[in-house]
């Protein structure tokens, strides 16, 4: 399923032909006119989330009940994505320079026989961190999978991974009607 590009179609206007071309584009990134805002499951577990949702939540408004929701979500969601883009780290890198550290902790620790009370502790928060990242990884991809079968134990694996990429780049056209209407299946 990652073997097959990225496409996209354009229908073209037509010039001096009644037939309007179709421009079929691989490898390319399309272009969206609004970015999407979605909550991520995994704010959720950072305690800052909880202190940004209450500050814009607790600010005082006027007007009708829906004006005044809509402009206290309108707040809330506008600074939880500032709070996402400028502190929260790419959990992927996190948990990359986590398991980093923990290694070079764990080598001091075997080279030296043994850690320092402060380095000891320092090797317990990263542990503890990483065991946090690693949950947050997992809620991460298991919103994106939005798949009820990952309950029954088939987590974290490969077809995983791979049912969540296809979800997301799974727009693809299967036939397309012609100005007669006749439906064409086969596209290769």
């Amino acid at each position: 399923m990652q073997m097959v590009p990225m496409e996209m179609i354009r229908h073209l206007a037509r010039v001096a032909s009644d037939h309007y071309p179709i421009v079929f584009s691989f490898d390319e990134v399309p272009q969206f006119q609004h970015k999407l805002f979605r909550f991520e499951d995994t704010w959720k577990s950072y305690p800052a989330t909880w202190s940004i949702v209450t500050k814009a939540w607790e600010k005082n408004d006027f007007g009708d009940a829906s004006d005044i929701l809509n402009r206290k979500i309108h707040r809330t969601m506008k600074a939880l994505y500032y709070w996402n883009k400028n502190e929260c780290k790419s959990l992927c890198l996190l948990k990359d320079e986590l398991k980093e550290d923990i290694f070079k902790l764990q080598l001091e620790e075997d080279l030296e026989g043994g850690l320092c009370y402060e380095k000891m502790n320092l090797l317990r928060s990263k542990v503890h961190e990483l065991n946090v990242t690693l949950s947050r990884l997992f809620t991460w991809w298991y919103q994106r999978a939005k798949a009820s079968w990952n309950e029954e134990g088939d987590t974290n694996s490969k077809f995983f991974h791979d049912y969540a990429f296809t979800r997301r780049n799974g727009k693809l056209i299967r036939q397309i009607k012609d100005e007669i209407n006749n439906m064409e299946e086969d596209l290769d």
